[in-house]
């Protein structure tokens, strides 16, 4: 199991960061050969209704790529 993650110190304070009116989440399981697309897709689309979004994805124990993938989308 992944250690869990702690927010950078430099990381902004939710009061000074714009909430997102929209959150995806995103359930995923050994989805390497297909999470770049569906982040694509979804970034895509949410960013055409010009709204603040936020894409949340929840691994649930993959056992190929797929949390490297989400820790380099995650970097941007």
């Amino acid at each position: 199991m992944a250690e869990p993650e702690i927010a950078p110190e430099g990381a902004p304070r939710l009061a000074e960061a714009a909430l997102p009116e929209i959150s995806l989440v995103v359930p995923v399981f050994n989805e390497e050969a297909t999470l770049e697309e569906v982040h694509r897709r979804a970034t895509a689309t949410l960013e055409e209704l010009g709204r603040p979004f936020e894409v949340i994805v929840v691994d649930d124990g993959s056992r190929d790529g797929t949390w490297a993938i989400v820790e380099r989308l995650a970097a941007g």
